[in-house]
């Protein structure tokens, strides 16, 4: 995960080897590495989402299944204004195999889980207290991905979506601290990146593997195709499709692919 914040830039690792989440602080006017962060325990999972170009939130699954976080500040400091760092979010008793986090404008936090037999969310508040009930999203056995945006208009509401991989669907809505909405389906697609807001607009990203060369496609809340990823050279990534990075500017929308290549010296991974 790659995050412009402040005058650095955060590069997130996840390490397989010791379940540990790295953070690599990058000065951007000079490329140069500045700190190499420890964050902690980590099973494999993670997100992070920015309240502000001074604060970000960070995400981590636990070896039993939850999930923990806290803030930190643009230098990769723990910033503990709003909670301390490894606060435990409360998750009905229910685990985690995967999850995504966003913020609202009006600093209520929405968060999206993969439970295995079923789909979760519920809103938090900024310090990651209950805001609201735990809501069911989707019932999708075989959930590999899912996503959030806030819902810019309405308070403490969020975007959702759940992709399956048993008949290929992304299922969408909307959700709130006290209620659900399911929206439309979209079928032979698979999740593929994160969410992301144009203004008011959610969108995210979705993909139609081929062996040849996947299509990947920007779809909004009402499941149509409204952008296409370009790129020069044929791409099969078909094993696990995934945009590693997708950056929005103004008006558009950066998407960035992950080639099998060393980015950074990181074991493990």
């Amino acid at each position: 995960n790659v995050v412009s914040i402040g005058e650095y830039v955060h590069v997130y690792i996840s390490n397989l080897a010791d379940n540990t989440l790295y953070l690599h602080v990058v000065y951007p006017s000079d490329y140069e590495l500045r700190t190499v962060i420890d964050l902690g325990e980590c099973k494999i999972n993670f997100d992070t989402a920015k309240v502000s170009e001074s604060n970000i939130l960070v995400l981590k699954r636990t070896i039993a299944d939850g999930i923990i976080g806290g803030y930190l500040d643009p230098d990769g400091t723990t910033n503990s204004t709003f909670c301390s760092f490894n606060t435990a979010l409360d998750l009905s008793a229910f685990t985690t195999t995967g999850f995504a986090c966003a913020i609202h404008p009006d600093m209520s936090v929405g968060v999206i889980w993969d439970a295995g037999a079923g789909q979760k969310a519920r809103t938090y508040t900024i310090g990651l207290a209950n805001l609201g009930s735990l809501q069911n999203i989707s019932s999708n056995a075989q959930c590999t991905k899912v996503a959030i945006a806030p819902r810019i208009n309405v308070g403490e509401s969020f975007y959702w979506w759940t992709d399956d991989t048993t008949t290929p669907h992304v299922d969408s809505g909307y959700f709130s601290s006290s209620a659900i909405t399911t929206g439309v389906t979209t079928y032979n697609v698979h999740l593929c990146g994160k969410a992301f807001n144009i203004e008011a607009a959610a969108f995210v990203w979705i993909c139609r593997p081929s062996t040849l060369q996947t299509s990947y496609l920007v779809i909004n809340t009402d499941g149509e195709v409204v952008g296409k990823l370009e790129y020069g050279t044929a791409v099969s990534n078909t094993a696990d499709s995934w945009l590693f990075s997708s950056n929005v500017i103004g008006r558009k929308v950066h998407g960035a692919i992950l080639y099998k290549r060393n980015i950074l010296n990181q074991p493990g991974i």
